[in-house]
């Protein structure tokens, strides 16, 4: 079986329709420019605060945005206050006293075996 060649012949016209005979350029004059690329933040902040980011499905960031919404919070105001209800309320109960750090209001001492943890270790870094 032999393939037809695309052509111009092929190209039908249809009621008025014509081919145009020129090609507009269009001339906005100038030269493109890029911004320079800003640089994130990796670590902290200025004002000491921290980047977290958390993954979620889209049925449970749709209840996060309502609840939000309904309380006329924003979605990072209702997070920090359900994480900050959880340390302080439910967790405590949870660990049964077995860290102090973790009591309301108090400082993490250096002396506790979590603060370690998620750290990459001396001699192997990140």
């Amino acid at each position: 079986m032999r393939v037809a060649a695309l052509t111009g012949s092929l190209l039908v016209a249809k009621g008025a329709a014509a081919p145009s005979a020129t090609r507009t350029v269009l001339d906005f004059g100038g030269t493109v420019q890029f911004l320079p690329r800003q640089e994130r933040e990796h670590a902290e902040a200025g004002d000491g605060t921290l980047r977290v980011t958390l993954r979620m499905s889209l049925a449970r960031h749709l209840r996060l945005r309502l609840a939000a919404a309904h309380l006329g919070r924003s979605n990072q105001a209702l997070m920090l206050a359900a994480i900050d209800h959880y340390i302080d309320n439910l967790l405590p109960l949870l660990m049964a006293g077995r860290c102090a750090c973790l009591e309301q209001g108090r400082v993490p001492a250096g002396d506790c075996a979590a603060l370690g943890f998620g750290r990459a270790h001396p001699d192997h870094p990140k």
